[in-house]
């Protein structure tokens, strides 16, 4: 008879994958980050800094479409978040698309009045806007 041992992988929770892609990120290893958020995301969907992580990595990549349904899903998940409006209004601002900027930076004021990364999207809006009408 042959013993053979049984190796349980010890596999990491969702919290300690998310502060490995956090700090994969900090070294700017942005691939490498994406994939563990990902991988935190296939075990919980409903994971809000994992999908907060995961479109960041996006916006890195210049992925915008898809770094938005990673932020509208968290607005979903908690409404009450004022990052995930922010992340979104600074996602059309790189496309644009001020309107729909300035409607999310305004969500995030309605929820946190004194939210400062929203006033400053706002500001940027406002300065896009004043450039445009420039003759």
């Amino acid at each position: 008879m042959t013993f053979t041992p049984k190796v349980k992988k010890v596999g990491t929770n969702d919290r300690e994958q998310t502060k490995l892609a956090l700090a994969l990120a900090k070294e700017k290893r942005f691939d490498e980050a994406l994939a563990e958020f990902e991988a935190v995301l296939q075990n919980n969907p409903n994971s809000k800094p994992a999908h907060m992580g995961a479109g960041n990595m996006l916006v890195r990549q210049q992925r915008y479409d898809e770094a938005l349904a990673h932020y509208q899903t968290v607005k979903k998940l908690d409404p009450l978040r004022t990052q995930a409006p922010t992340a979104a209004g600074k996602v059309y601002l790189r496309q644009g698309e001020l309107e729909l900027a300035k409607a999310e930076f305004q969500a995030a004021l309605d929820i946190d009045p004194q939210f400062i990364p929203a006033y400053q999207g706002m500001a940027q809006v406002l300065i896009g806007e004043k450039n445009m009408r420039r003759p």
